[in-house]
């Protein structure tokens, strides 16, 4: 960056190069947030949708309501929204379908909430909640 002189109506002079730029947070730029953010949300939605797919069936409907065909399919949107909310930005293939990706999980996440709700004690509902809400 060039050294440029700025001259004030005070009859101060300032150069760039002594105004000090402020401590740059940790993770530095807007852009770097948001894939941090998007990184931290897809690991989750890949882990959770993973272990929907590879755990046995006894053990998934042990503490649940549900057939174990629809938490296998939840576990792949689950699965699949993860991976759409990295690779498409990632790879600039098609960049568009990651809002949708995160559409989806959203209305997962919603549906979790209603589902702890009617099933659980509803401070459990907090968790999906926020994550909707993030």
């Amino acid at each position: 960056m060039a050294n440029t002189t700025i001259h004030t109506a005070a009859a101060h002079t300032v150069t760039t190069a002594s105004i000090r730029r402020p401590v740059t947070r940790i993770f530095g730029s807007t852009n770097t947030r948001l894939w941090v953010a998007q990184g931290i949300f897809a690991a989750l939605f890949l882990f959770a949708g993973a272990s929907k797919l590879v755990l046995p069936a006894e053990e998934l409907t042990k503490n649940s309501d549900f057939s174990i065909e629809f938490l296998r399919f939840i576990g792949a949107c689950e699965l699949l929204g993860g991976i759409g909310l990295v690779l498409p930005a990632l790879l600039r293939i098609r960049p568009s379908l990651t809002p949708l990706a995160a559409a989806g999980l959203v209305v997962i996440m919603f549906g979790a909430t209603v589902a702890t709700l009617d099933t659980n004690d509803a401070s459990l509902a907090v968790i999906p909640a926020a994550i909707a809400a993030a």
